[in-house]
């Protein structure tokens, strides 16, 4: 690709930093598939009580979950021509405790920040075939 993307990872507790590189890696081959150069994604991975307030905060719903992602206006930062796409937060906890994939819920995470949603079923049904296509592009 042309311009380089930025992924940044941060791991709010020490117990998910194992998880940081993994993330990276499918994040830049999830922007090769999606034809993103330019870009910024900031993902963080944070544990039920952030996630719950998160999700109380800016969806009014006061329950864990295991991913919200949050879209940028699109400016480019400052300190880097770069668009923010937006900022993704995982919640390994949770996650795990349901037995969810938290490739697939990347995955889902930067689908968003790239346009597509869920609320019409028409929408809903383009975005899963969105994401199988994606999962599947990764997985070979």
């Amino acid at each position: 690709m042309g311009r380089r993307n930025e992924v940044v990872v941060v791991a709010l507790d020490k117990r998910y930093k194992k998880l940081e590189k993994g993330l990276i890696k499918t994040t830049e081959k999830a922007f090769d598939f999606l034809r993103q150069s330019g870009v910024k994604v900031e993902i963080y991975l944070v544990g039920t009580s952030r996630i719950r307030a998160l999700n109380r905060q800016y969806r009014g719903r006061d329950e864990a979950t295991n991913v919200l992602a949050y879209e940028s206006p699109g400016f480019p930062e400052p300190q880097s021509s770069r668009r923010l796409l937006g900022e993704i937060y995982l919640c390994p906890p949770y996650i795990k405790g349901k037995r969810e994939d938290i490739g697939f819920l990347l995955v889902h995470g930067l689908l968003h920040l790239v346009g597509f949603n869920h609320q019409k079923e028409s929408d809903r049904m383009t975005m899963v075939r969105m994401e199988k296509q994606l999962i599947q592009w990764l997985n070979r």
